[in-house]
């Protein structure tokens, strides 16, 4: 152990008892963060001018989940030895000088919260959503502002400030304060603060309606057909695909023809594809089966993506994000619809509402969405036809 001067040694974080078995089912990692955890160092007794042992648990062996333990220790030890360095010391010094001291800055909360989620392989798209999230954090307050000092009044505050000045909607609102939640939470998890500002949050009075991802009309939906088929075969092709299986788009960029089986009429969407991170299988439709073998999907290799290519529809390659985007939004442009809030989703939300319409089970509508419960897919079409108006009479008495 390294002595430092006279005074102290660097803390070092002891694990525990070394891993030999690991039970079926579980990992080397996952045993060892089982184990009781604490960081040991000596510092001289000022008495009796001999290193004295000091081992501290703080709070450690709380967190279960083995990233989240891991980085809490190690963001420990750096601390500590930082604090160290400055002539903190054990003996003269109480814990609550010692907390003010190593109170995390708003920076390095967001650093370690992002280091968490890259560690553990959350999704990028969760990753940047977050990033997007931390940096209106960053702007509101200061960078190196300690977040045991961030209040509940002060999040509620912030929220509303973007609601107004960002034009945050519902959802964007919604899934704010869902990110900052959780990043709050894992702040706790962690010991970095004792209460999160977000337990008593107040909400905000009034709801504002998304004006993105609205369903077609009718009559807008025959126009948008009409001029992908006469102007763009490929985007038509790929609404095609997003209205026979209501899959995301992301979906439908990358899903391999090999998951595709025209014979048994089902499409598997692969994990490693998917946005729950779960295989499901759908039902393949009548009318996509014929657009497939249209295509002669069986001459294609099992690895080619299903939207892969411009000219042939099926192709080696996935492709960019913004090309379905950008060519969707060249239709909206060309037929004035840019105001209406259409998007890539209002295909996928159209065509549930259809068939619903047409007499579709809650259970089938549950089936081609893989959502988890009816509940999910009772709230999904109770948003999707909140606004629907009555045209018709009631039938005579």
């Amino acid at each position: 152990m390294k002595k430092i001067g006279l005074k102290y040694t660097l803390p070092v974080l002891r694990k525990g008892k070394k891993i030999v078995s690991v039970p079926k089912g579980s990992t080397k990692i996952i045993e060892q963060a089982k184990q009781r955890w604490l960081v040991e160092y000596y510092y001289e007794n000022p008495e009796t001018l001999k290193p004295h042992r000091i081992r501290e648990t703080i709070k450690l062996n709380r967190i279960k989940d083995p990233v989240e333990k891991q980085i809490f220790a190690d963001t420990y030890v750096k601390e500590l030895t930082d604090l160290l360095k400055s002539g903190y010391s054990p003996f003269s010094d109480n814990n609550d000088l010692k907390s003010d001291i190593i109170a995390i800055s708003l920076k390095d909360a967001i650093d370690q919260w992002l280091e968490y989620h890259l560690s553990k392989g959350s999704r990028k798209k969760s990753i940047g959503d977050f990033r997007s999230k931390s940096s209106f954090l960053l702007s509101y307050f200061k960078a190196d502002k300690k977040v045991k000092d961030i209040t509940t009044i002060e999040m509620t505050n912030m929220m509303l400030f973007y609601e107004k000045g960002q034009k945050w909607v519902g959802t964007t609102f919604k899934n704010s304060r869902i990110a900052y939640v959780n990043f709050f939470n894992f702040l706790k998890r962690i010991g970095k603060v004792d209460v999160s500002p977000m337990d008593n949050f107040h909400e905000r009075r009034k709801i504002l309606k998304s004006t993105r991802h609205q369903i077609f009309s009718e009559q807008d939906f025959i126009k948008i057909k009409d001029w992908l088929f006469k102007n763009d075969p490929y985007a038509l092709y790929f609404l095609q695909l997003l209205y026979y299986t209501c899959a995301r788009p992301s979906e439908i960029r990358k899903l391999p023809i090999k998951y595709i089986d025209v014979i048994e009429k089902k499409i598997t969407i692969p994990a490693s594809i998917s946005k729950n991170k779960k295989t499901q299988t759908i039902p393949l439709d009548p009318q996509l089966a014929d657009i497939f073998i249209g295509l002669s999907i069986d001459k294609f290799p099992p690895n080619y993506i299903v939207s892969g290519s411009k000219k042939e529809m099926i192709g080696d390659k996935i492709l960019p994000e913004k090309e379905v985007y950008l060519r969707i939004q060249k239709c909206y442009d060309d037929l004035t619809l840019t105001d209406k809030g259409y998007t890539l989703y209002s295909i996928k939300h159209y065509s549930n509402v259809r068939r619903y319409r047409n007499g579709w089970k809650l259970e089938e509508i549950q089936t081609i969405n893989r959502h988890a419960s009816l509940s999910e897919t009772e709230n999904y079409l109770r948003e999707l036809m909140k606004d629907v108006t009555v045209t018709r009479a009631a039938p005579v008495f």
